[in-house]
């Protein structure tokens, strides 16, 4: 039995009175990629938050590897788990080695400086990243899909055991999207990465993806594989489009025909 790297229960977040978030529950397997899925405002970044930290929830519970997420220190949590959030500002005249670097700060105190160890991590997520030519290049003149690279080999230099990533396509061409999630997608079948994500395109979501959860006004409706959890139906409800849902090596491949017609 695969064991969960993340247990999400009964969680709740409002704002303004307003529930984003009305009990929310999942689990993310050890080694999967599971994707997020819904329309705009459903709560999936807002269910990011919550399990990277950085957002208290009014009612709810997150285990991560077997731990209550509150008795994990900062730094500790940082080592566990790397979140990469949809939008940061590129530092204009950082260099893609010192950006990079800056996913060593878990493992430094204020009193050390980089150590040989920091620098071999560093070096060794360029590399696998595949941006290590790019490490004296500033960060800001890279193009988006190199650049997006280089803000995972800077998680990545984090040595966690799981990678979050809210929405890592957006403001990308298609191209740079396939690069990005073939990217995400060798990680975790070559090194056992796990991987949490936000995604809005439907059949990108369900060709990266070991699990989907989709969530439909702040409740997580659907969660299994995606042969289990795509259908036209499912998408109609869920997005108001118009779909086929076509088997595509092993994997359903999402046809879009339109907007859902109204009687």
């Amino acid at each position: 039995m695969m064991e969960n790297a993340i247990e999400v229960s009964g969680v709740r977040v409002s704002f303004g009175g307003h529930a984003v978030l009305r009990g929310a529950d999942c689990t993310v397997e050890r080694g999967s990629i599971v994707t997020f899925l819904g329309r705009n405002g459903c709560g999936k970044s807002t269910l990011l938050r919550v399990i990277t930290g950085n957002l208290k929830p009014d009612a709810g519970r997150v285990v991560i590897n077997g731990r209550p997420l509150p008795s994990y220190r900062p730094g500790e949590l940082a080592r566990t788990a790397a979140f990469l959030p949809q939008i940061h500002e590129t530092p204009k005249d950082m260099t893609v080695l010192e950006l990079a670097a800056c996913g060593r700060y878990p493992y430094q105190h204020w009193w050390s400086g980089v150590s040989p160890r920091d620098r071999a991590v560093v070096g060794d997520a360029l590399r696998r990243t595949h941006t290590y030519h790019l490490k004296d290049r500033t960060a800001a003149s890279l193009s988006g899909g190199e650049r997006q690279r280089v803000w995972i080999a800077m998680a990545l230099a984090q040595e966690p055991d799981i990678l979050i990533l809210d929405e890592p396509t957006t403001y990308l061409d298609i191209c740079h999207q396939l690069e990005v999630l073939e990217l995400v997608s060798r990680l975790n079948r070559e090194e056992g990465l796990t991987v949490v994500m936000v995604l809005h395109d439907i059949g990108q979501a369900c060709r990266y993806s070991t699990k989907l959860c989709l969530l439909e006004d702040g409740i997580i409706t659907q969660s299994g594989a995606p042969l289990d959890v795509m259908s036209p139906a499912v998408i109609a409800r869920a997005f108001g489009v118009d779909a086929e849902v076509e088997l595509r090596g092993g994997r359903p491949g999402v046809v879009i025909r339109g907007l859902c017609r109204k009687e």
